[in-house]
């Protein structure tokens, strides 16, 4: 009898220690951005592939993130706008930002003008800087919306107006160059309706993200690629990873 309680003691101490080391090792999201940041890649989509899987759109978004620049796992873009579209359908607004941008430059998906005003539209909604931006020069031009110049002044000046940050920056420098450009082409009338946009989106109470703000959400580098002509992901090497299993997941 004794023998045996000491036998499960350390059994119990045993599933204990592996118990901790599992939940070490699946650290969760705010880690995986963490290691993110300090260019640990793989340790990065080792954290978030989890939270991922079960639907958390920052995870999903990081994974994203990972597949598009090849930093953790094989470069695939078709990976990367799944997994963005999943996020973005759950609101996270750098995601839809960044599907906004896959759609426009046709990154593991057709182009599609119109579903990247759309994303872009929401995304700008949110409070995000760059997708002001976008959003105003897609109005002002009718890329993939009809134009409507008070409407692009509304998001321009709107971004214009946006709290300055490094991240920021350089993305409300060329905001005020627009509203500068655009505001003497607009009438009294569409000036006046622009203002009122403007006004009545600050006083309003819908929630927005915020943490699109941050350095692990910074807008991912411009990369035009037909579908066709995407990188195909290479299989991890035999015995490369324990975790190779989990960098084509079912999505």
């Amino acid at each position: 009898m004794k023998q045996k309680a000491v036998r499960y003691a350390v059994l119990t101490a045993l599933a204990g220690v592996l118990m901790t080391g599992a939940v070490a090792g699946w650290a969760g999201v705010e880690e995986a951005e963490a290691n993110f940041e300090k260019q640990e890649y793989f340790h990065a989509y080792r954290e978030a592939i989890e939270p991922a899987k079960k639907g958390d759109p920052a995870a999903q978004a990081m994974i994203g993130r990972i597949y598009f620049l090849g930093a953790g796992a094989p470069r695939d873009h078709f990976a990367a706008f799944s997994w963005y579209r999943k996020a973005a359908e759950q609101g996270h607004a750098s995601a839809q930002y960044e599907l906004a941008r896959f759609y426009q430059n046709g990154n593991g998906t057709k182009p599609d003008p119109a579903l990247a005003a759309q994303w872009m539209e929401k995304s700008a909604s949110q409070g995000v800087v760059w997708a002001m931006l976008a959003a105003g020069n897609m109005y002002r031009d009718g890329t993939g919306v009809t134009a409507d110049q008070a409407k692009a002044f509304q998001w321009l000046s709107l971004a214009a107006a946006a709290k300055e940050t490094p991240a920021t920056a350089e993305t409300i420098k060329l905001a005020r160059q627009a509203v500068a450009d655009l505001q003497p082409k607009l009438d009294a009338t569409q000036l006046a309706s622009a203002q009122k946009q403007a006004a009545t989106w600050e006083a309003s109470k819908a929630p927005r993200d915020g943490l699109w703000a941050r350095a692990v959400n910074a807008p991912l580098p411009a990369v035009v690629r037909k579908p066709a002509e995407a990188e195909k992901p290479e299989p991890p090497q035999p015995g490369s990873s324990p975790l190779a299993k989990d960098f084509f997941p079912k999505h």
